[in-house]
């Protein structure tokens, strides 16, 4: 989804009007290549131009790279990154397990290290079975975690947007452990594991599980 900012916006290369624009890039594992063709596709669209990005789910790892890639003026990059990881990174063996996702986005992220040359915001949107109370009362299950141009500058905070993108793109995988999520008083989420024999290993705190 493409929405536009009011107002006249600088002019493109061949005249054209280019206006201010954010993007939302939606979820759906299988969804997430089409998604980064689509960014591909919009990189090299003069009109426009994008100043956030906002994602979950494959969306959110999509959103994440494409936001660091636009900050240092390096989008068209960052989208031809973005399909090649689809096509050779995304088999179920290299994907499995969160820190394998983890490292791939990482490892994504510091090819856009760099000064800024674009101030991008970016949004992912994460969300928890057990969910939290809003200050109305209302049992919400979505968290958004926001991202400035400063975000993507050392390597602390490019794990943490990793962190935050991939539990946004949690994949459930049958095993012998169940992991439950619990939203503690803070905000954060604290996981710990359910063992098949009733006990509960210490608390970690993170917004994903171990894997």
């Amino acid at each position: 989804m493409v929405g536009h900012e009011n107002g006249n916006g600088s002019s493109s290369k061949d005249g054209a009007r280019r206006r201010k624009t954010g993007l939302i890039v939606a979820g759906a594992a299988a969804k997430g290549p089409f998604a980064a063709g689509a960014l591909k596709t919009i990189s090299r669209d003069e009109r426009f131009d994008v100043r956030a990005v906002a994602g979950a789910s494959s969306g959110a790892l999509n959103a994440a790279v494409y936001a660091a890639g636009l900050r240092v003026g390096k989008e068209k990059e960052a989208a031809d990154l973005l399909c090649d990881l689809w096509k050779e990174r995304a088999s179920f063996t290299r994907i499995a397990f969160a820190r394998q996702r983890r490292k791939i986005v990482f490892n994504a992220l510091k090819q856009f290290k760099g000064p800024t040359t674009k101030e991008i915001r970016l949004r992912v949107v994460t969300s928890s079975l057990w969910g939290k109370h809003d200050d109305f009362g209302h049992l919400r299950f979505e968290r958004s975690f926001d991202f400035g141009p400063d975000a993507f500058q050392d390597d602390k905070s490019l794990r943490w947007i990793a962190e935050v993108c991939v539990a946004s793109a949690a994949i459930p995988i049958p095993s012998t452990r169940t992991v439950r999520r619990i939203w503690d008083s803070t905000g954060t989420a604290a996981s710990s594991t359910m063992h098949p024999s009733g006990g509960r290993s210490k608390p970690r705190r993170s917004i994903t599980s171990s894997s």
